[in-house]
């Protein structure tokens, strides 16, 4: 190993793991600090990372969309939406239909027209339309 080499991994010793760790993302590191920058040696690496580690549009991600759209839904029907508190994820129930349609129960405590905080259950259904796009199929509360 000549100098060069020795002092690009006493300055870049941090890359290993992610080497390991994330392959794809630390080629794309190497290329950047080797100052290969070029187009198509970033595309690998990116088109790499997606393939390994997916879009970001997991099941689960879709999921946890989908109770926040639900949540929306529910507000616009209360009383008094500003009132509106949701109770934490893991404490209602989301269940995937198909790859793009949803059904979330749970509860919302909101106050009612008489200014009392009241508990009410929902179940809402709602369709991924793309994008930021989402649907509401149905919602009983």
């Amino acid at each position: 190993m000549n100098t060069q080499d020795e002092e690009w991994w006493r300055n870049n010793w941090i890359l290993i793991p992610a080497l390991l760790l994330v392959p794809p993302l630390g080629l794309l590191i190497v290329y950047m600090r080797r100052g290969v920058k070029t187009a198509a040696g970033a595309t690998v690496a990116l088109l790499l990372f997606t393939a390994v580690y997916g879009s970001g549009e997991e099941s689960g991600d879709k999921e946890s969309t989908a109770y926040v759209m639900c949540q929306e839904f529910v507000e616009s029907r209360l009383k008094s939406p500003s009132s509106a508190e949701f109770p934490w994820k893991s404490e209602i129930k989301v269940k995937s239909l198909d790859d793009h349609t949803y059904a979330v129960s749970g509860y919302v405590d909101a106050q009612n027209s008489f200014g009392a905080n009241v508990r009410q259950n929902y179940v809402c259904k709602v369709k991924y339309d793309g994008g930021d796009e989402w649907q509401l199929i149905g919602l009983s509360l």
